[in-house]
């Protein structure tokens, strides 16, 4: 994000988020569809088609639906959610000194059992929780599905990030399964 576009940024107008965190929101929530930000906007879809494309092997596209900024001043956090409407949802810092994004999921090998295993040592595939430091300047992308929260902010800089959700578009399925939709 240039300099020009996050003072872009912090001109918009804000409102406090009714998700239970104290931090706020914009009230415009496709930001994206500014004029002032149409460079950035084909930067997250640059992202967004990287990771369904070359990641995880999707040939059909995605397009960014809504967008939006949150900022989160000290003591706020992010509670936990999800992203309904959405196959997957990008994030992106744009002001951050210190903090992390917190991924809850069920493990999968698991999925059918409440065993209380004893763990060696906990890792991506083992644990039911995985967070991110997050950096200025980085993108995370990731299903929509998942749920996740943002840790409290302690510094006094705020915390600000631009956020999306995208959703699949074009012709899905084939007419040998008679699945065909057009979205």
């Amino acid at each position: 994000m240039t300099e020009l576009e996050m003072e872009h940024l912090l001109d918009l107008d804000y409102k406090l988020n009714g998700s239970g965190g104290r931090n706020l929101i914009t009230q415009h929530r496709q930001i994206l569809d500014l004029p002032q930000f149409a460079d950035f906007r084909k930067i997250c879809l640059e992202y967004l088609h990287m990771y369904t494309g070359e990641i995880l092997n999707i040939a059909d596209e995605f397009r960014i639906t809504d967008s939006w900024s949150t900022r989160n001043p000290k003591g706020t956090e992010h509670p936990a959610h999800v992203h309904a409407n959405s196959c997957f949802s990008g994030v992106y810092y744009a002001q951050v000194k210190s903090g992390a994004i917190e991924f809850l999921f069920e493990r999968q090998f698991s999925k059918w059992f409440n065993f209380k295993y004893n763990f060696k040592k906990f890792d991506t595939v083992n644990s039911s929780s995985y967070w991110i430091d997050c950096k200025p300047n980085m993108m995370i992308i990731f299903p929509s599905w998942l749920e996740h929260f943002v840790h409290p902010n302690e510094h006094d800089q705020e915390r600000i990030i631009v956020g999306f959700n995208s959703f699949v578009t074009g012709k899905m399925g084939t007419d040998r399964d008679i699945d065909n939709i057009t979205v």
